[in-house]
């Protein structure tokens, strides 16, 4: 709860900060999103260099989980891109990206993309 009570002590007293798994999080909240995100930023899975799968898999399901609320010019970034042979986090979302309409604007620790 650390992270929390740090977080509250710099945020506004209209910010609502919500502790829950992040997939499941995104997907109960962009229903109730009245306008779209200008910034996603993912990086709430550990990444381990010997096994970048699982954190790779988390970080596209919040990405899909939070696709409802993006739009032509948000600004999507993952933490922990450049772990690991295979790309770390953000592994996945290179495939989405490079088949959807997203371009890279920074490619290193972490990782960048603009929706079109």
């Amino acid at each position: 709860m650390d992270s929390i009570d740090t977080a509250r002590s710099h945020c506004s007293h209209s910010t609502q900060l919500v502790i829950d798994d992040s997939v499941a999080a995104l997907n109960a909240l962009c229903p109730f999103i009245n306008k779209p995100v200008d910034l996603l930023s993912l990086d709430s899975f550990d990444v381990y260099p010997e096994a970048p799968h699982p954190s790779a898999i988390h970080h596209i399901m919040e990405l899909l989980a939070a696709r409802p609320a993006l739009r032509p010019g948000s600004i999507i970034a993952v933490d922990d891109s450049a772990i690991g042979g295979d790309g770390g986090k953000g592994m996945i979302m290179n495939e989405y990206s490079s088949r959807s309409s997203a371009t890279v604007l920074y490619d290193g620790y972490q990782k960048v993309w603009i929706m079109h």
